[in-house]
């Protein structure tokens, strides 16, 4: 409740600061007053009075430009750490008047996005909108807290902000990395031979004779002109694709510097990344299941078309470190043909 409060207090408030043009014109406000107190000059008073009436007229139009103005982002559906996402910003403007001059920034919980949209006019009953670039350096949840709207409209002589409350949570996928993928193809007895069945597949069988009760559609008419006789091609059946991944998430016990510590970090995270890479390259395949172990956790076998849960959990993985005096953990369990695998069977 109290910190309800406070966040509502703190989103009242309005943060005022001078820009470089805004230091002289206050200064040369306060030397033309002393000279008028000292003088008693009344030109003097007059061009004091108009600087004055200067500064609470911008007071009051910055602080007409920022009122009652809604606010929303639209980030996209899937994120990917590492790679520059774009973020729309939405500003409407409920207001018989418009705004000018308008930026927005988004905060986030832990980072600085460094990007203002800048909105020139926002007209009254419109909606204007930017995107902004940002790269997520890392994966897992990221919380943004809201906006810092800001202008200096009208004279540019100060910016004037406030903090608009917004908080939304993403998800940000691990980055598919080709080159931190860890796998091998199952061989010998778990190689299963090719089995030529009909099915809906794209590769074509061997042309055969046509059979009454074959689809036309499946006649090959030219190999027909040319052999004498009405010959049709099969389609062959998909092939299924299994794809097991191994992840040991755990840092080594014999890392015991800070550098050694980093490198392994950055191992796992390579491991994961991968992994990430060889769920997109399933998911081509319509009939291919992906299953990942970690040392304490697993998901799956799944359909390849659920890629967003697959990446889901390599997205919120943890990373284990290993307690003082704590001996080396096993590595993760490994599955019954092969440790990290793919293997292709045909389509019963």
């Amino acid at each position: 409740m109290a910190a309800t409060l406070r966040e509502r207090l703190r989103a009242g408030r309005r943060r005022l600061r001078f820009t470089r043009e805004g230091r002289w014109f206050v200064a040369v406000t306060l030397g033309i007053g002393f000279a008028a107190i000292n003088t008693q000059n009344n030109l003097l008073y007059l061009l004091l009075s108009l600087l004055v009436s200067l500064i609470i007229l911008s007071g009051a139009l910055s602080e007409a430009v920022l009122r009652r103005l809604d606010i929303s982002r639209t980030p996209p559906l899937t994120i990917f750490a590492g790679r520059r996402t774009p973020i729309e910003i939405r500003v409407r403007n409920p207001k018989r008047y418009p705004s000018y001059a308008v930026e927005v920034e988004d905060l986030i919980d832990g980072h600085v996005t460094m990007r203002r949209c800048f909105y020139l006019k926002v007209s009254a009953g419109r909606e204007q909108a930017t995107t902004y670039p940002f790269a997520f350096p890392r994966r897992g949840r990221y919380r943004f807290r809201g906006y810092e709207v800001r202008t200096k409209f009208p004279f540019g002589l100060f910016v004037k902000s406030r903090i608009v409350t917004a908080p939304l949570e993403v998800l940000v996928f691990p980055e598919p990395l080709a080159t931190g993928a860890r796998h091998e193809t199952a061989k010998g007895a778990e190689e299963t031979a090719r089995v030529e069945r009909r099915g809906t597949g794209a590769e074509l069988l061997d042309p055969r004779r046509f059979v009454p009760g074959d689809d036309p559609r499946l006649v090959r008419w030219r190999l027909s002109a040319k052999t004498g006789q009405l010959l049709v091609a099969d389609r062959a059946a998909d092939e299924s694709r299994r794809l097991e991944l191994r992840i040991d998430n755990r840092v080594a016990a014999s890392a015991r510097t800070p550098e050694e510590v980093a490198r392994e970090e950055a191992r796992i995270e390579r491991e994961i990344s991968g992994a990430a890479y060889l769920v997109l390259d399933a998911a081509r395949s319509p009939s291919a299941t992906v299953r990942v172990q970690a040392c304490d956790a697993g998901i799956g076998p799944l359909p390849a078309a659920r890629t967003r849960a697959l990446l889901a959990f390599l997205a919120l993985l943890p990373v284990h470190r290993p307690e003082p005096g704590e001996p080396a953990a096993a590595p993760p369990p490994v599955p019954p043909r092969a440790a990290a695998s793919t293997s292709r069977e045909a389509r019963p």
